[in-house]
């Protein structure tokens, strides 16, 4: 296994048992992550990046789908599209962080537009990837945020 590979997986697991993970749902002692994006080849890049720092990955690609699979399954992690097809993902993020569950689950948003970064942190994102994205700068990403 490549060392960028194996920092990514100690990434992942070190969540697993650190406390911004604890208590959220795991498979195996793998962490949960959520994916909220539209746009399908976005998605996968997503999800593919997540599976290989060994997170079990959710994606859907609607808000309201989003709070539901969040409620049911408290990720470690979400990835945020800003521009979902039934809702703004801000709005999104704030009715995330209104359930005391997911309160400090870090949030990263995606965007392909110039999403204020300032108004991203004020509503709970902690980074911001502008598209088109790659499975490194996710894994970067949340290796910042899990840091």
């Amino acid at each position: 296994m490549a060392k960028r590979e194996r920092s990514a997986v100690s990434a992942g697991m070190r969540m697993a048992s650190s406390g911004n993970g604890a208590g959220k749902s795991t498979d195996r002692g793998r962490p949960r992550a959520l994916v909220v994006e539209a746009d399908p080849g976005t998605q996968r890049v997503c999800r593919e990046a997540l599976e290989s720092c060994r997170f079990v990955v959710d994606a859907v690609d609607s808000g309201v789908t989003a709070l539901n699979v969040a409620r049911l399954n408290p990720p470690a992690i979400i990835l945020m599209d800003m521009q979902l097809r039934d809702a703004l993902g801000a709005d999104v993020i704030g009715w995330l962080r209104s359930n005391p569950a997911l309160k400090s689950t870090p949030i990263i948003a995606i965007s392909a537009v110039g999403e204020n970064t300032a108004n991203l942190s004020a509503n709970g994102a902690v980074a911001l990837l502008r598209k088109p994205i790659s499975a490194a700068m996710i894994e970067d990403a949340v290796r910042k945020a899990l840091g």
